[in-house]
């Protein structure tokens, strides 16, 4: 029993060692794809064309530079003035007065 040789290990060092993972992490080139495609990724937001609206007639509106009632008030608008929508959501719409280059952000809600 004095002969019996104990079990030797190899050793490996942290630059050795490769990882199953190694692969999904390294970074790859650049895709060869069609130039139609790359086109079409670009113009994926599609383009609404602009709506004229009015501000409903028992209010005066306030025109604001962000959507939300914290931003600063661009303009105050009477009843019955006429709005160009640019953009609309649920809340807020983006838009331009017809008679300038003034545009800000409106409640929905205020518009017809």
């Amino acid at each position: 029993m004095a002969n019996r040789r104990k079990p030797t290990f190899a050793k490996q060092t942290v630059e050795e060692k490769k990882y199953p993972a190694e692969e999904f992490f390294k970074e790859k080139g650049p895709k060869e794809t069609d130039p139609k495609e790359t086109d079409k990724a670009k113009t994926k937001k599609e383009v609404k064309p602009a709506v004229e609206k009015t501000v409903i007639e028992s209010v005066r509106l306030n025109l604001r530079s962000v959507p939300s009632t914290e931003g600063n008030v661009i303009k105050v608008l009477e009843p019955g003035t006429k709005l160009l929508v640019l953009d609309s959501g649920p809340e807020w719409s983006n838009v331009a007065l017809g008679d300038s280059n003034v545009k800000g952000y409106v409640m929905t809600k205020f518009i017809k």
